[in-house]
Parts: C-alpha cells; sequence; structure tokens
C-alpha cells in the first residue's frame, strides 16, 4: 500500500503529442541529425524542404507512439488476466472516480507477473497515462492518422530500404523542450526558439 500512496505523489506523463513542434524549426539547422530505426543507420540530410520537414517531424512522432502502443497492449493484456485484481496500478489505470485508494487491494498474483516483466513494471509505474482506456484509443487514432497522412517515400532509408528516417533523438528532444518553453512563456519572442535550436545546434 505503501507503494501506492508513493505512486500518486509522483505520476509522469507520457509525451504531450498536442504539443506542435514546428516543421519550419528545422529550417534553421543546414544538416538535420537523421536515425533509422530499423537498421540503425545514423547520418545527416544536408537538402530538407518543409514537405520533408513536416513529414521527417511527425515520423519521429509515430514511431515514439508505436512503441507506446506496444506497452499500453501489453498493459491491457496484463490487466485482462486479472479481471478482479484490486491492485493499485490496475485501480489507477482503469479507474476515472477519484479518490481511487478506497479500491486499492493486495494482489500477490498481480505483483508476481507485474515483477516478471521489468519493463512493463516501469512504463506502468513512471511512463504510462492515466487512464489507460483513453490513451489506447488516442495511441490508435493518432498511429492510424500519421500512417494515413505521411508521405515515406521521402523517409526511406538509403541504407536498409525498409525503414524510414526520424530526427536524431537528441534534437527531437530539443525541438519537444522548445515548442514547450514557447507555450509556457508569454514574453518569448517569435524568433527565440529558432535561436535557441541553432545555439544547440552549433554548441
Amino acid at each position: 500500500m505503501a507503494a501506492a500512496i508513493a505512486h500518486l505523489r509522483v505520476r509522469l506523463q507520457p509525451r504531450d503529442m498536442s504539443l506542435s513542434v514546428k516543421e519550419d524549426t528545422l529550417g534553421t539547422v543546414e544538416q538535420v541529425p537523421v536515425v533509422c530505426p530499423t537498421c540503425r543507420y545514423s547520418g545527416t540530410l544536408p537538402d530538407h524542404d518543409k514537405a520533408l520537414n513536416y513529414a521527417l517531424v511527425y515520423n519521429t512522432y509515430l514511431h515514439e507512439v508505436r512503441d507506446e502502443l506496444r506497452m499500453l497492449v501489453r498493459v491491457e493484456q496484463l490487466f485482462a488476466s486479472f479481471p478482479n485484481s484490486g491492485h493499485y496500478l490496475k485501480v489507477l489505470k482503469t479507474r476515472l472516480d477519484r479518490p481511487a485508494w478506497p479500491h486499492f487491494r493486495d494482489d500477490p498474483d498481480f505483483e508476481k507477473a507485474l515483477e516478471a516483466e521489468p519493463d512493463l513494471s516501469e512504463f506502468l509505474k513512471n511512463k504510462c497515462a492515466r487512464y489507460v482506456p483513453g490513451r489506447l484509443r488516442k495511441v490508435k487514432e493518432l498511429v492510424q492518422k500519421w500512417e494515413n497522412e505521411l508521405d515515406f517515400t521521402l523517409l526511406k532509408c538509403p541504407v536498409c530500404g525498409s525503414g524510414s528516417l526520424t530526427i536524431e533523438p537528441e534534437l527531437f528532444d530539443r525541438l519537444v523542450s522548445i515548442a514547450e518553453s514557447t507555450l509556457s512563456s508569454t514574453e518569448m519572442s517569435p524568433s527565440t526558439s529558432s535561436h535557441r535550436l541553432v545555439a544547440w545546434f552549433h554548441r
């Protein structure tokens, strides 16, 4: 029960996909570092127009969302294996009513199953959305949307030919950080985000 209370105090959320990382921001970078998640190729793109920038930004989001979807499906399968469980993680992730703690029940079998999958346990405790059914629906919608909209011919890996290029993770994290700070700051000038990215890239 102590673990349940601790979890209530600190709840990390998945990346907010409503944040709009502007593809125009990539125009400030002369050579965009990219990777292929399929074959681990890494390189740079010296020539990248607005269409390619858009595809790169949202394919990087798509890659993250697909990873999240795989984990959420595993969570759903775990919960289905224990339909009557009152384990605090299942209660927190499947009920919208609050407070949740009156519904908590010790469940050694659930805990044992979770311990057998450390990566799933880590995801549930620190990275999973507050309400799994709702997040699962949203993630499925995002995957379908971006798979239908993106022009993957622009992103074909030059090495393996089967993977699609994404933005190098460190740069993408920086883009997201810039988007977050831009939304939260009322004093930021329109060009500040571009200046920050240029400063990061040439550090």
